[in-house]
């Protein structure tokens, strides 16, 4: 969310103006993202249209064990640094497990706010992947769309910062 003061009505009280500074300093507190993003250039583009205005990228390995959903390494990117849940934006791409291996993984692309937009046509071309055991892990390669809506060929070389679990 983003916070912008207005000028305010005649008669109003300074304490108002200063309410709102107030709210956009926490604001921008809870923004600051916990992660160091990687700067990228993404190309290419999704059903929504151009894939080119995401500038910054994290990665990290989710496990969801019992939930029925698959775990493995997961690669968000965002247009500015800011908090993965305070962008406005993001697209998340995620590589399926087996992953501690080079080669080719199945992966997925979700783009939100939503409704979300969705492709699991989408490989990993792994030249490095670590095992996940190993944290923080090295994840080189590129994720390669192969749905029609989507067309992206996207380089990452990134270091896992975080792990997690499904709740």
């Amino acid at each position: 969310m983003v916070l912008a003061a207005c000028s305010s009505s005649p008669g109003a009280s300074p304490d108002a103006a200063n309410h709102v500074t107030i709210d956009a300093a926490i604001d921008a507190d809870r923004c600051a993202s916990a992660y160091a993003l990687a700067p990228v250039t993404l190309t290419g583009t999704s059903p929504r249209g151009s894939l080119d205005s995401f500038h910054y990228a994290v990665a990290g390995y989710v496990s969801c064990p019992d939930s029925g959903a698959e775990d493995g390494y997961t690669v968000a990117f965002v247009p500015s640094k800011t908090a993965l849940d305070c962008a406005d934006t993001t697209l998340v791409l995620s590589i399926f497990a087996p992953s501690s291996m080079a080669g080719t993984h199945a992966a997925k692309a979700v783009l939100s706010p939503p409704p979300s937009v969705l492709t699991d046509m989408v490989t990993f071309e792994a030249t490095q992947l670590d095992p996940p055991s190993g944290m923080p892990s090295h994840i080189v390669g590129h994720f390669v769309s192969h749905d029609p809506a989507w067309s992206f060929d996207l380089p990452v070389d990134l270091t896992t910062q975080f792990s997690s679990s499904c709740l």
